[in-house]
């Protein structure tokens, strides 16, 4: 059975007309999508008869188009198809007689592989899959702990920076956390913090109760420490701070512990 579309919105203006001018328009509406021809009317039907047969003539170019772009896509879906495997590398397809195909799978499979080798070497020149991989690895197959000094070598230049933290936390890297720790132990380098001021770092936040889950959390304070010459002395009172110590402590985002404000004469 053959149908095509019948617009609602054709139906206000066919009300327009007769009772015969819509029946020929129907007919010939009819005999159009069968035969494809179009017809002379002479009755007022004919303006809406050359609307609605214009339509339908878009309706079939437009589904013919539809329909063929479909089928090239499954023709060429199962000539081309190329399957990915558990590494996301490409496979060429059983198909041998397709070695133009066969030629192009290969080049986009080579270029993958490429890119992933090229990935891979960022990875390692950004001490990421080496800090983050190997350090921990190479620890456990030497079965060192961290109580052991070649367990810090994974922090290089800054290892002295990693271990103190260690020593006076209790605090050490595992798994994908060694990257974090090689970061913070640089930052802290670059902002001149020594091993020493480190450690007093830590035993200041510990008596202010102030947190800290890595070396970079103590970056802050340290810093403030050494701006400040001294390590606030600990005391049974609540710890005194002019404003400009407030000020600069909130700025810098350091935790400021309970305290006094001290009142300048």
């Amino acid at each position: 059975m053959i149908w095509f579309k019948f617009y609602t919105a054709w139906r206000d203006y066919i009300r327009e007309l007769s009772d015969a001018e819509a029946g020929r328009f129907l007919k010939a509406l009819l005999d159009f999508e069968e035969t494809g021809e179009t017809q002379s009317l002479s009755g007022t039907e004919r303006i809406m008869y050359n609307i609605a047969s214009k339509q339908l003539k878009q309706d079939a170019e437009h589904s013919a188009e539809v329909s063929k772009k479909r089928s090239e896509a499954g023709r060429g879906s199962r000539k081309n198809q190329m399957i990915t495997n558990d590494n996301n590398c490409y496979q060429l397809p059983t198909n041998a007689d397709n070695s133009e195909n066969s030629e192009q799978l290969q080049t986009n499979a080579e270029q993958i592989k490429e890119l992933r080798i090229k990935n891979k070497e960022l990875r390692v020149k950004n001490n990421i899959a080496k800090t983050d991989v190997s350090a921990s690895q190479n620890a456990k197959q030497q079965n060192l702990t961290p109580d052991d000094h070649d367990f810090w070598k994974f922090a290089k230049d800054n290892a002295g920076l990693a271990e103190t933290f260690y020593k006076a936390t209790g605090i050490y890297p595992v798994k994908s956390q060694f990257g974090r720790w090689v970061n913070d132990c640089k930052d802290l380098a670059e902002a001149g913090i020594s091993s020493e001021q480190l450690k007093k770092t830590i035993g200041y936040m510990q008596s202010e109760g102030i947190s800290y889950t890595a070396p970079g959390s103590c970056l802050k304070t340290a810093q403030y420490l050494k701006a400040r010459g001294s390590v606030p002395a600990k005391s049974q009172q609540k710890p005194k701070y002019n404003a400009f110590e407030l000020l600069a402590m909130r700025e810098n985002g350091i935790p400021v512990p309970e305290y006094d404000i001290e009142v300048s004469a």
